[in-house]
C-alpha cells in the first residue's frame, strides 16, 4: 500500500471539500528520503485510520503547488484543514515525531469540530 500521489486538481478537491485533516507529504521522485518518509507514514495509516486523509505530491510535477506551499525541500509534510495549512514537518520524521505532531494538531483539530 503506497499514499496516493494528487494532481493539482485532486488536491483542491480534497482540500476544500472535506472537514477531516489531510496530511499531504511533499516529495520527488528522486528523494530516497521520501521513500523511506512514505513507509513509516504508510505504517501510522494503518494505526490511524480515517481520522486523517493522506496523500503526496510530486514537487517537479507541480511546481506551482509547492511554490504556494513554501516548499524548499522534501520531504516536507503539511497538515491542512479546509484548505488551510495548520502544521509543518520539513524533513523526515519518524514514527514518534508523527505521533506527536498528530496529537498536537489533528486531536486538537478534530476535537474543535
Amino acid at each position: 500500500m503506497n499514499i496516493s500521489e494528487l494532481s493539482r486538481e485532486d488536491l483542491k478537491t480534497i482540500t476544500e471539500s472535506t472537514d477531516f485533516p489531510v496530511l499531504l507529504m511533499f516529495s520527488a521522485s528522486w528523494c530516497e528520503t521520501c521513500s523511506l518518509q512514505e513507509q513509516v507514514l504508510v505504517e501510522l495509516k494503518k494505526k490511524w485510520g480515517a481520522q486523517v486523509i493522506l496523500g503526496k505530491v510530486d514537487m517537479d510535477k507541480n511546481p506551482v503547488t509547492a511554490a504556494k506551499n513554501m516548499i524548499f525541500s522534501v520531504p516536507t509534510l503539511v497538515l491542512s484543514r479546509k484548505g488551510k495549512p495548520v502544521g509543518r514537518i520539513e524533513g523526515y520524521a519518524g514514527t514518534v515525531k508523527l505521533e506527536s505532531f498528530r496529537e498536537r494538531h489533528v486531536h486538537g483539530v478534530t476535537n474543535a469540530v
